[in-house]
């Protein structure tokens, strides 16, 4: 009886079975099981649906690269900034052939030239003319012995020995030739400081060949710098400088720069201008004309009158040397003649000072005094007569026989 009713049990099951999948017949998973055409149907379509999530997921892993490439984008704008290293010295100066023009002139022949640097020989009349192209008039200069032409050329400047006719370039802020001798030309070399903001001025002594021979510094006596003020010796064998105030004696064997002067300030009077004086002439070293002699450092002082009248007063002080630095006590001042006796001295200030401002009432009068150069004694004077006059310099004759002086002709104020 049990065992009929396990059997009833298991066809009612089946029986509700039946009835309850008759609608879901494809459904059993006999059929799902054995169809594999849906089942990989489906799976291409998930497979889409799931790759897109790692392909989004990926992307940022490269974005990091292009975003890390700008960064270091600076490194190659970087690099130049050391490359151009500024020249030093003798590196700055290149040879520069074919950069003049030279010409001559016969004596009587037009110059068609408008601008250049021009030397006329006396005995012959011929005129020697050298020019640079694309160069302004006031483009061409020379050296105060006549040795060497200088141009300028944009930011460089070209120089030229008229002996051999060789020419180098170098950049005009680098390098300024201030003076030449026989066989040398003193520059200041700026990149090592100079003038801009250093208390240090640098020079560099080269030889005509462009090859450094050796360098120095000396420090100015306000921070102040003439060039004007450097000079050689008429052996070329020393250098003398005026760095305001600050007066040194330089032997090129050595190139060790001695301190000779320094400047004293006066109370009530203004800073005093100085000047290293090679020759008796109104402008320093023009015509350039050292005197075998020695040198005198000459200082001007100035200060207003307190009579409310505002005219100025000045004072000139100078002070001999030798060329070898020491002080001559006994120098006699003034153009010494080819024989060394006699020696022409300019007293009283020319007519044109009146322009630079009023004169005193003990002016002297002008006159151009002889005096024997050994003692210093007057011999006789010539009034109103002068042994300079603006650009003009008075020479002794070669026998030491006359002077040629310059006297006040008439003039047209109108």
């Amino acid at each position: 009886m049990r065992a009929v009713r396990g059997l009833v049990a298991a066809l009612a099951l089946l029986a509700l079975a039946s009835a309850c999948g008759a609608d879901e017949a494809p459904t059993p998973s006999p059929t799902a099981t054995s169809d594999p055409t849906p089942t990989a149907t489906v799976a291409p379509t998930l497979t889409p649906t799931i790759t897109p999530s790692p392909t989004p997921l990926s992307t940022p892993s490269p974005t990091p690269t292009p975003t890390a490439t700008p960064t270091a984008a600076p490194s190659p704008t970087r690099e130049p900034t050391p490359t151009p290293v500024p020249c030093r010295g003798v590196e700055c100066i290149e040879p520069a052939p074919d950069v003049f023009e030279r010409r001559i002139f016969e004596a009587g022949e037009r110059i068609d030239w408008e601008n250049g640097v021009f030397f006329l020989a006396v005995e012959t009349g011929r005129t020697e003319a050298y020019r640079a192209e694309e160069v302004l008039p006031e483009g061409h200069d020379h050296s105060e012995d006549g040795a060497w032409v200088y141009a300028w050329l944009g930011l460089d400047m070209v120089a030229l020995r008229r002996e051999t006719g060789q020419a180098w370039r170098w950049p005009w802020d680098r390098l300024r030739p201030l003076a030449t001798s026989p066989d040398y030309m003193l520059l200041e070399d700026r990149a090592e400081g100079g003038i801009q903001g250093s208390q240090l001025v640098q020079f560099l002594l080269v030889s005509h060949e462009m090859e450094e021979i050796g360098r120095f510094s000396v420090e100015p006596g306000d921070g102040r710098y003439y060039e004007q003020g450097v000079h050689f010796s008429p052996d070329g064998q020393s250098i003398v400088l005026n760095a305001q105030g600050m007066v040194y004696h330089v032997p090129v064997a050595s190139l060790n720069p001695v301190s000779i002067f320094e400047i004293e300030e006066r109370e009530g009077w203004e800073i005093p201008y100085t000047r290293i004086v090679l020759s008796p002439g109104w402008l320093v070293g023009y015509p350039y004309l050292p005197d075998e002699r020695g040198f005198h450092v000459q200082i001007s002082y100035y200060r207003t009158t307190d009579d409310d009248s505002g005219r100025v007063e000045s004072e000139e002080e100078d002070h001999y040397f030798n060329w070898d630095g020491t002080v001559d006590q006994e120098f006699c001042p003034g153009s010494l003649s080819p024989d060394g006796r006699y020696v022409a001295q300019q007293q009283g200030k020319h007519d044109y000072a009146r322009y630079a401002g009023p004169l005193s009432p003990e002016h002297p009068w002008p006159s151009v005094v002889f005096a024997d150069s050994g003692t210093c004694e007057p011999i006789f004077r010539v009034r109103s007569a002068y042994t300079y006059d603006l650009f003009w310099n008075g020479q002794w004759l070669s026998n030491s026989e006359g002077f040629v002086v310059a006297v006040e002709g008439e003039r047209d104020d109108g």
